[in-house]
């Protein structure tokens, strides 16, 4: 059960998956690209890509998958990638900006200062010791 569950877990958190059972059994995901391995073998023909470490077949088609995927994926040149972190800042900021209301005026000096305090944290001016947690937290560091 632990091991399905686990498998469930990584399924869930992939950007792509190989699938290479049975046809009939893949996953309906835009993420499953169905792989027919051994395909230097023969075998019955389908809409998998057939794929050999033996012969090499497929594997240049496979590759160029992988690239047209990942381009997919990632940021055009003129868009930000964010990490996690800057994600939750930004979020954050934009939260305090949306409660800063004209009217009373140190309700909005304190959301315009806390908007400041998280774009702070996002630029590391503010919250270095979060931002160090955060990097240890997932790194492993040696002696």
């Amino acid at each position: 059960e632990e091991g399905v569950r686990r498998a469930r877990l990584a399924f869930e958190a992939a950007d792509i998956v190989f699938w290479l059972g049975t046809p009939d059994e893949a996953p309906q995901d835009e993420r499953v690209v169905r792989l027919r391995p051994k395909a230097d073998l023969g075998g019955q023909a389908d809409d998998r890509l057939g794929i050999s470490a033996v012969s090499g077949e497929g594997l240049d088609e496979l590759r160029r998958l992988l690239i047209d995927r990942a381009r997919s994926m990632l940021p055009r040149p003129d868009q930000l990638a964010l990490n996690q972190r800057q994600r939750t800042a930004l979020a954050a900021a934009r939260d305090r900006l949306a409660e800063a209301r004209p009217g009373d005026w140190v309700l909005l000096a304190e959301s315009l200062r806390r908007a400041r305090a998280e774009l702070d944290r996002l630029s590391g001016r503010h919250g270095v010791e979060d931002m160090l947690d955060a990097l240890f937290g997932q790194f492993c560091i040696g002696k």
